[in-house]
């Protein structure tokens, strides 16, 4: 059937031909206004067709959502009735647990009448352990008395040592004035000829100095001789040097070029070693994608060998199906018969829901198949194309010999590269190293070499000044020595008197503060022996005191020994602290006794209702399915 478009088009051909045959105009007008009028009839036409499938299409669809609502609920019911049967099994057991939460009443009255024995005994505890802090206490001062008894004897014992050791002490520090007299006269006689000698030293010290900076400017007037000739020789090196790199920038031309052509090459040789390796990739995908579809036909295979199996299984069953619902005096549906000596038997219990599962499960198995066979196709496609590429670029060798030819260039080509950028990295640096010779270097070393050539004048006239300045020096020193010093004294002769000097300087300082501290010492020692006297008188009494104490302190310790001993006999527990240990374990253990039965109790109790929820609501389900058709989805 032509569509409204298909007419109008064909009408306005017919317009457009009579236009091209010159027709009057009324005879155009007259074609126009029918053709306008039958399009009009064929718009309305279609419309109208266009309205009755919008009513059929609503009506079906209609028809599917009270399939679907229908279906829903079927759903919803076996889920309520999958849910019954999960609670039900779990309130059986939590019976079970209640009952044997139960069973632990008898052990929750043995907890509570000891917690009653051990409540009506913590009054005992506190006359207890005021009795164990008065013994604690006795011992404790007991033995303090007997500590600072051993403490008091052995302060006698140091203080009769320390006085024996402070007599003979002071016998030996009777010379001490004498000692102080003769070392203060030999200490004022070293310190007049020790002024000379320093002064002798210091002018001696000064003629080294200058000798020293002589030999300083001798050795620089040299250096400056040499840095002259060095920078001369480095000058002419340069010039020397910049003639032999000669046209560096025609080198770095022709090494670029070089390289330039490595690398285009390289860049190729890479595009191929991709398409080998996308290629390698494609046929390793398709190999494991005919594995993928070998399997999942072979399981589609025995899916449908199963699904028609239970299928041929069930229809051989059907006359057992109907003698299962036989009853004795009932009619049998088949012959009419109210006796059923020989009832039929199934050789296996197949149903139409494990039917229908299998032959799903068989056809789900198919489409699987057949999708891993198109995506096996499209693998093996792709390998094909790559392969093709490949056989245009790599004429003359094997598949097995592309990935290595290919790798071999690769690295062939990488050496080269390597090579070339050597090469052109040696003309750059030339190229540079000419630059710097001609615009840094060769101007600084002029200037090094005029600025040598000055400093060496300067050295020359430094020189003469040391030489002068020696022999100022050496005047000095021969007048200071004159009459102190040996005839041809040496500064080692010097330095060793100087050190002398002072060794004996030091001796004499050191006898001076001996014999003062030893006399300061004999006023420290009379001081000492009053202070141990009246220690000692001390420690005396403190030891008396401290034997009375431990005596009094070990018979009222005996005492409180026995009191404990006797309070403790009458308790179940030898502390408050295990008492109230015990308080507490006996006290969770009743509590988590009873909070297992009040929860087991709980839980069936929620169970149990949940059951009767469950089940009226499965009941407003069946009522609500009841009579309604069966459906199929997909057809509608």
């Amino acid at each position: 059937m032509r569509t409204e478009e298909e007419m109008l088009a064909e009408r306005l051909t017919k317009l457009q031909s009579a236009r091209a045959e010159d027709l009057c105009i009324e005879d155009a007008l007259a074609l126009a206004e029918t053709l306008t009028r039958a399009d009009l009839e064929l718009h309305e036409a279609a419309a109208t067709a266009r309205k009755e499938a919008e009513n059929q299409r609503d009506a079906t669809k209609k028809a599917y959502d009270t399939a679907a609502e229908l279906e829903k609920k079927r759903g919803a019911l076996k889920r309520l009735e999958t849910k019954t049967e999960a609670l039900n099994a779990q309130r059986l057991r939590q019976e079970t647990e209640k009952r044997q939460a139960e069973d632990a009443r008898p052990e929750i009255e043995q907890l509570s009448a000891e917690l009653v024995t051990i409540d009506r005994q913590l009054a005992e505890y506190p006359a207890l352990e005021a009795l164990e802090r008065q013994r604690r206490d006795a011992e404790e001062l007991t033995e303090k008395a007997r500590a600072d008894e051993t403490k008091a004897a052995a302060s006698l014992a140091r203080i009769a040592g320390e006085k024996t050791a402070l007599d003979r002490e002071s016998g030996s520090l009777r010379d001490a004035p004498e000692r102080r007299s003769r070392a203060e006269a030999a200490l004022n006689a070293l310190e007049t000829a020790g002024e000379k000698l320093t002064a002798l030293a210091e002018r001696v010290k000064s003629r080294e100095s200058a000798e020293a900076d002589l030999q300083k400017q001798t050795a620089s007037q040299r250096q400056a001789g040499e840095a002259e000739s060095a920078a001369l020789k480095e000058r002419d090196a340069l010039k020397e040097e910049q003639e032999t790199l000669g046209n560096t920038a025609l080198a770095v031309a022709e090494s670029e070029g070089r390289l330039k052509a490595c690398e285009d090459a390289g860049a190729r040789l890479r595009e191929r070693a991709d398409l080998v390796a996308a290629w390698q990739k494609a046929a390793r995908e398709y190999a494991d994608a005919a594995k993928v579809y070998q399997t999942s036909r072979q399981k589609a295979e025995t899916l449908r060998e199963e699904a028609n199996r239970l299928r041929r299984q069930y229809n051989d069953n059907i006359a057992g199906v109907l003698a299962a619902g036989l009853r004795e005096a009932q009619p049998c549906p088949v012959c009419g018969s109210v006796h059923h000596p020989a009832p039929a038997v199934m050789a296996e219990a197949v149903d139409r829901v494990r039917v229908e599962a299998a032959d799903r499960k068989a056809t789900d198995a198919e489409g699987a198949a057949t999708r891993d066979a198109t995506a096996c196709g499209a693998r093996q496609n792709a390998a094909e194309d790559r392969r093709a590429q490949l056989a245009l670029q790599m004429a003359g060798l094997a598949d097995n010999e592309w990935a290595g030819a290919v790798s071999r260039e690769l690295t062939e080509n990488k050496a080269l590269q390597t090579t070339l950028n050597d090469a052109l990295n040696r003309a750059k640096a030339a190229e540079t190293r000419s630059a710097t010779i001609r615009e840094t270097l060769l101007p600084a070393a002029e200037r090094a070499l005029t600025e040598a050539q000055n400093a060496k004048r300067e050295r020359d006239n430094a020189l003469q000044t040391a030489e002068q300045a020696v022999r100022m020096a050496a005047e000095e020193v021969t007048k200071a020595a004159a009459g102190l010093m040996p005839e041809g004294w040496t500064p080692a002769q010097l330095r060793d008197a100087l050190e002398e000097n002072r060794r004996e300087r030091q001796t004499q300082r050191q006898l001076i503060d001996r014999a003062v501290a030893d006399l300061k010492r004999q006023g420290e020692i009379a001081e000492q022996l009053h202070t141990l006297e009246e220690e000692r008188q001390a420690q005396e009494s403190l030891r008396a005191g401290n034997q009375t104490r431990a005596a009094e302190q070990t018979q009222r310790l005996e005492g409180l020994r026995t009191q404990i001993d006797e309070k403790k006999r009458g308790l179940l527990y030898a502390s408050r602290a295990e008492a109230d240990a015990a308080v507490t374990q006996k006290t969770n253990r009743r509590e988590a006794l009873q909070n297992a039965i009040r929860e087991t109790g709980e839980r069936l109790l929620e169970t149990v209702n949940r059951l009767s929820e469950l089940g009226g609501q499965a009941t407003i389900l069946r009522e609500q399915l009841e009579g309604a058709p069966v459906c199929e989805l997909e057809q509608l």
